[in-house]
């Protein structure tokens, strides 16, 4: 789930938005959670991001921040 709230209202807008968010095609989703990472916890996104990790890695187009990240799992990096 994307946004949590204790207000019945917002939660029947939040299951709203949870099911318009599965009807989207797999490019879409990637723009979204690329474009709006900011409104979830990565727990919540984790559910969502792995099936799309890749797309993400693309947009954010940053060879050396993914490389910085395999580097601390210790991994060698060479181009």
């Amino acid at each position: 789930m994307l946004v949590f709230s204790n207000n019945q209202n917002s939660r029947k807008m939040d299951t709203s938005i949870e099911k318009a968010f599965r009807n989207l095609g797999r490019t879409k989703k990637s723009e979204f959670i690329s474009e709006h990472i900011e409104l979830a916890s990565s727990k919540a996104m984790a559910n969502y991001v792995k099936d799309y990790l890749f797309d993400v890695l693309k947009d954010i187009n940053d060879d050396e921040y993914i490389a910085m990240y395999l580097r601390e799992k210790g991994y060698t990096i060479t181009r």
